[in-house]
């Protein structure tokens, strides 16, 4: 490791400084949301035509092995993970240039910041987090995925490796590597889960703490946090905790549209089950749609033991509206009021849909 550390710096130090870049150290330790100091020191990267730009740097002790992972670290280019601009060492001792950030982004919401209100919002059944929440574990999220591709495995995830950059009135989330373990020497399952594990825990606290409480959290919140690490970055952004009722209807629709027996199978054993009064009656409109359905010439000969044929009756009501009985009508004002009926039946079938179908 020594003899490629030094072979760095012998080639290095012949490098024509003409035209190359040039840092300089403040020495000044990055102050962050909350007033601790980071371990991060601010600093000035001059490029050619003396550009200048704001840079932090991240200083190690002696440690060659930061040469190998900047050669790795420094053709990532995404724009949720920090970019390391280049390296230098200073008495052998490694030093990573990486581009600017105001703070981590957990003390930015925990004092605060976009206003800490701004990033829950409250439901029937309790907190859920905000759309500016749901875009920064989405951002965090996607950064590691494309970490992930480049075969780079962060040791960690912790509150100092999730920075926030502001570009004019918006912040923008990027994650920072700094450590990182050899892809040849780790189980890449294993460490992905564990990777995962460390950002659902985080941003759990983290809203639980915006929040101010650890209770009052909307079921329909928790399944939505539980997918991270399970759905992709992109699957995640769709989850349904904040779907309007015309796109619960439209998914509604389109998995009716799917292999009967393969949904069918599906949705048997996983809490979705035909409501029921307090004296066992079907809920309205099913029982009024049964009703009617039985006067027909072709029967649809619902099954009221059968999970899939509660999804099946749902989607005919809403599919067929328009041209269903005044006796179930009486019974729903209109095919929304029973898509609202479905959440308040069971809260959580749209996320359990979605955790199946995607």
């Amino acid at each position: 490791m020594d003899i490629e550390f030094e072979s760095y710096r012998a080639v290095y130090g012949k490098c024509d400084r003409q035209g190359k870049f040039f840092v300089t150290d403040s020495k000044e330790k990055l102050e962050d949301y909350d007033g601790t100091s980071m371990d991060l020191f601010k600093g000035t990267y001059t490029m050619v035509d003396d550009v200048r730009t704001n840079c932090l740097i991240k200083k190690f002790p002696t440690d060659p092995s930061k040469l190998r992972l900047y050669s790795r670290l420094r053709k990532i280019r995404h724009h949720n993970v920090l970019s390391v601009q280049s390296f230098y060492d200073v008495s052998r001792q490694p030093r990573f240039v990486f581009s600017w950030a105001d703070g981590s982004t957990i003390a930015w919401l925990k004092a605060g910041g976009g206003g800490a209100g701004k990033m829950v919002k409250s439901s029937m059944r309790g907190r859920r987090p905000s759309p500016k929440f749901r875009e920064i574990i989405i951002d965090i999220c996607s950064g590691l995925e494309h970490l992930f591709q480049e075969k780079i495995y962060p040791i960690k995830i912790g509150a100092e490796n999730i920075l926030t950059c502001k570009i004019g009135n918006n912040h923008l989330t990027k994650l920072l590597v700094d450590e990182a373990e050899e892809p040849e020497r780790v189980n890449e399952d294993i460490h992905k889960m564990k990777l995962w594990a460390d950002v659902k825990s985080l941003m759990k606290t983290t809203f639980t703490d915006c929040a101010n409480t650890t209770t009052d959290i909307d079921p329909i919140a928790s399944k939505f946090f539980d997918a991270i690490g399970n759905l992709s970055s992109e699957k995640l952004a769709k989850y349904p905790d904040n779907w309007t009722i015309r796109q619960k209807a439209k998914y509604l629709l389109k998995i009716m549209s799917m292999d009967k027996d393969k949904v069918g199978a599906a949705v048997q054993d996983v809490g979705i089950h035909w409501p029921k009064t307090s004296k066992g009656l079907l809920n309205s409109p099913l029982r009024e749609m049964i009703a009617y359905d039985k006067m027909r010439e072709f029967p649809s000969k619902y099954i009221t033991s059968y999970p899939y044929d509660f999804l099946r009756i749902c989607k005919d009501v809403i599919k067929h509206w328009l041209v269903l009985p005044d006796s179930v009508k009486d019974a729903c004002t209109d095919w929304e009021r029973l898509v609202e009926k479905m959440d308040t039946w069971n809260p959580e079938i749209w996320c359990i849909l979605y955790d199946i179908f995607g």
